[in-house]
C-alpha cells in the first residue's frame, strides 16, 4: 500500500507529527493502552508500518531495538527503509505530551485529507464535461465529515457519562418533551415515538397506499410545524403536490385537472393553501432522483442550518432508490442494501434525526391465490415479504407495514358482488419495533380520491406478534 499524496507545504509538519508519535509509542508501552492510537489514524502508509511493529514488539514484550525495528516494519511494507527507523528511535522528544501530539498530528491530517478532495473538485470544476452535482454534493460533505472527524477524543463513555445522558433524558420526559408523529395511532403504540437516532420503515406494496400514508404522515408535520423534510424519489414534485393539495382541500386530485372557469375554486383554495404552506419555515421538500446517503447527510447539515434546527424527521419514498441501495456491480445487491442501511443508521446517530424510509414487497407478498373474501387475509404482508428484508427490516427500529383489502378486492374479486360492500380500511400493523409490542393493527379510514387516511378509533384489536 503506498502512501496517500500529500501537498509539500504540509508533508514536513505532517510526517514530523507522525514521527513524534511514533517516538512516544518506542518510549511509552501504555500509550498503546489508549484506545485514540491505532493504525489508522497515521497518514502515511510508512508510519503506519512502522506502527504495526511497535506495537508487535511491546505486546510480545520483546527488546526494541533500530535492527529489529526495522526488520518487523520491513517485512509489513518493503518501502520502509532504516534511515526513517533511525530518525525516529533517535528523535529528540524528552517528555512527550499525548495529547499535543494528536492535535497536531490530526491538523495535518485533516489538511492533507481536505487538499486530496479540493484536488478531486478542482478537476470536475475544470472538466469540460457537464457538472456531476451528485459529485460536488458528495464531496462537501466529505469535507465536513473530514473537518468533524477528531482522533483526539475516545469515543468510549464511561458509566456516569452513560446514566447522566440518561438522566436527562428522564428528566426531558417527565418536562413533556417528546417527539410527536403527528398521528394518535403512532404516538399511541410506539414508545419512542419518532424519536431521534433511528430508522424506521414503512412497506407495502404497490397500491396499499404506504406512499399515500407517509405524505399524510408529512402533512401532519407541516401542520404542527415539525421539523422535517420530505424527499419524492419516486413521483416528481408536481405529481406529489397534487396530492398533498387534495389531501388539504379534500378537493379529488381528478378535479385538479380541470380546465378553464373550473379551476376558479381550485385556485382559490390553492392560494388560501400557499399562504399556509408559505408560513411553514420548518418544512423542505427534495425530489432529485440521484440522491446518495452522503448527498442527504449534506442537505440534512443545510437544513440545519438555514432553520437552527438540531432535530428533524426525513421521509424519504422509496428509499431503495438511494444510489447506495442500487446494485453498483461491486458485490451482491444484498450486501449493497446491508452496507447502505449501515451508513444510514449511522447518519441517523451522526445527526439526530429520526428517518423514515418507504420501500416495497417483493411480489410473494401477492403470490396467494384469492377465490373468497375470507383468503384476502392470505395477502397481508410479513416481514419476510420487504424485499431484501434481511438487511432492510434488520437495522430497522421499527417495521410498518401497509395493507389494504379493498384494494385486493377490486382487482381478484370482481365476480363477488359482496366484494363491493368491503370499507376501504388502510391497516398499518407494527411488524416489528425494538421497544414496543409487535402485532398491533392500527387502522384508518382510506379516501383514494384525496389520499387522506383518517384514524379510526382503536378498539384494541390486534394480531399476536
Amino acid at each position: 500500500m503506498k502512501d496517500k499524496p500529500v501537498s509539500r507545504a504540509n508533508s514536513e509538519y505532517l510526517v514530523m507529527s507522525e514521527y513524534r508519535l511514533l517516538n512516544g509509542l518506542i518510549q511509552n508501552k501504555s500509550w498503546l493502552n489508549d484506545s485514540r492510537i491505532y493504525s489508522d489514524i497515521f497518514f502515511h502508509a510508512t508510519a503506519r508500518s512502522i506502527f504495526e511493529a511497535i506495537e508487535y514488539h511491546h505486546k510480545n514484550d520483546l527488546t526494541l531495538s533500530e535492527s529489529s525495528l526495522f526488520q518487523k516494519a520491513n517485512e509489513l511494507n518493503y518501502n520502509v527503509d532504516i534511515q526513517t527507523v533511525s530518525m525516529i528511535k533517535e528523535l529528540d522528544n524528552e517528555n512527550p505530551v499525548l495529547n499535543e501530539i494528536l492535535n497536531t498530528l490530526q491538523k495535518g491530517v485533516q489538511k492533507s485529507n481536505l487538499r486530496k478532495i479540493a484536488v478531486d473538485l478542482l478537476d470536475e470544476v475544470n472538466s469540460h464535461d457537464e457538472l456531476d452535482a451528485s459529485f460536488v454534493s458528495n464531496s462537501l460533505s466529505s469535507m465536513n465529515d473530514v473537518i468533524s472527524n477528531s482522533f483526539n477524543k475516545s469515543v468510549l463513555k464511561s458509566a456516569e457519562t452513560w446514566t447522566d445522558e440518561y438522566y436527562q433524558e428522564l428528566l426531558n420526559r417527565q418536562n413533556g418533551k417528546t417527539y410527536s408523529f403527528a398521528d394518535a395511532h403512532l404516538d399511541a403504540y410506539l414508545p419512542r415515538k419518532a424519536s431521534p437516532g433511528q430508522f424506521i420503515l414503512i412497506a407495502g406494496s404497490t397500491g396499499t397506499g404506504k406512499s399515500a400514508y407517509a405524505l399524510n404522515l408529512v402533512n401532519g408535520f407541516i401542520n404542527l410545524n415539525i421539523p422535517s423534510i420530505y424527499i419524492s424519489l419516486e413521483m416528481d414534485g408536481i405529481s406529489t403536490f397534487d396530492r398533498l393539495l387534495a389531501m388539504r382541500t379534500e378537493i379529488p386530485v381528478e378535479a385538479l385537472y380541470g380546465s378553464g372557469d373550473d379551476l376558479i375554486p381550485i385556485l382559490k383554495k390553492f392560494k388560501e393553501e400557499k399562504e399556509e404552506l408559505d408560513r411553514s419555515k420548518n418544512f423542505f421538500f427534495v425530489e432529485d432522483p440521484n440522491l446518495s446517503l452522503a448527498h442527504i447527510q449534506s442537505l440534512i447539515r443545510e437544513y440545519k442550518q438555514r432553520t437552527g434546527n438540531d432535530y428533524l424527521i426525513v421521509v424519504c419514498d422509496l428509499i431503495t432508490m438511494v444510489q447506495d441501495f442500487q446494485e453498483n456491480g461491486h458485490g451482491s445487491l444484498a450486501t449493497t442494501i446491508e452496507m447502505g442501511i449501515n451508513r444510514l443508521n449511522a447518519v441517523c446517530k451522526d445527526e439526530n434525526i429520526c428517518f423514515i424510509g418507504v420501500a416495497q414487497f417483493g411480489r410473494q407478498a401477492d403470490s396467494a391465490r384469492i377465490q373468497s373474501i375470507e383468503d384476502l387475509e392470505l395477502l397481508r404482508p410479513q416481514l419476510n415479504h420487504v424485499k431484501n428484508s434481511h438487511a432492510l427490516a434488520e437495522r430497522s427500529r421499527v417495521v410498518l407495514s401497509a395493507f389494504r383489502a379493498k384494494y385486493y378486492a377490486e382487482r381478484y374479486l370482481t365476480h363477488i358482488p359482496e366484494a363491493d360492500e368491503i370499507e376501504d380500511v388502510l391497516e398499518i400493523q407494527i411488524l416489528k419495533q425494538s421497544q414496543g409490542r409487535v402485532g398491533k393493527i392500527m387502522k384508518y379510514a382510506f379516501d383514494g380520491s384525496i389520499f387522506r387516511c383518517f384514524p379510526i378509533e382503536d378498539n384494541d384489536e390486534s394480531l399476536d406478534g
